[in-house]
């Protein structure tokens, strides 16, 4: 009886947990007026919002890669309508998101916002995976942003293309 009962008082902490994240979410569309870098950019909605791109980590701008990581964010974004899904605000009080748009290849007009724009960076060996917030990623997220940075380290490519890569969070330590 107190297993039971300690696992409905976990059920309902977890599920109070989820609702309060899902209270706070945001989603804005609009368009992409700014790229900072490889990894931030502001979207004009109602407002001007600030948006740290979620669970990746681009180069900062002096770091090697990191003027080419902001090109291919200006390239995929710039004055483009685009979807921030936001679930939370870092402690700089920049909205936390996943970017979406129009996939590049589709022809049409009318064409669905899918197209995972924090994904691309990796696939593009622009950004590394940000592990360290691996856990506030769906698992379908997570695995695809995996493969994407181990399949871009194998091969070689970008940011895997120089022994001495360094990750952001170490450059900025230094």
């Amino acid at each position: 009886m107190r297993i039971k009962q300690t696992l409905c008082r976990g059920l309902v902490a977890v599920t109070l947990a989820l609702l309060s994240i899902a209270a706070h979410a945001e989603r804005l569309s609009g368009t992409v007026v700014d790229i900072s870098d490889g990894d931030t950019l502001r979207i004009k909605s109602d407002d001007i919002h600030k948006i740290r791109l979620k669970g990746i980590d681009a180069p900062e701008m002096a770091q090697s890669f990191g003027p080419e990581s902001r090109r291919h964010l200006v390239e995929l974004t710039f004055m483009k309508e685009a979807v921030a899904d936001c679930p939370q605000r870092d402690h700089y009080g920049r909205l936390i998101c996943t970017i979406y748009i129009a996939d590049p290849a589709c022809a049409t007009s009318n064409c669905p916002m899918t197209y995972d724009v924090n994904l691309a960076q990796v696939k593009a060996s622009l950004a590394w995976w940000y592990r360290r917030y691996a856990d506030e990623q769906s698992p379908v997220q997570r695995a695809s942003y995996e493969l994407a940075e181990e399949r871009m380290r194998l091969a070689r490519l970008g940011l895997w293309s120089r022994n001495e890569a360094m990750a952001p969070w170490a450059w900025r330590r230094r």
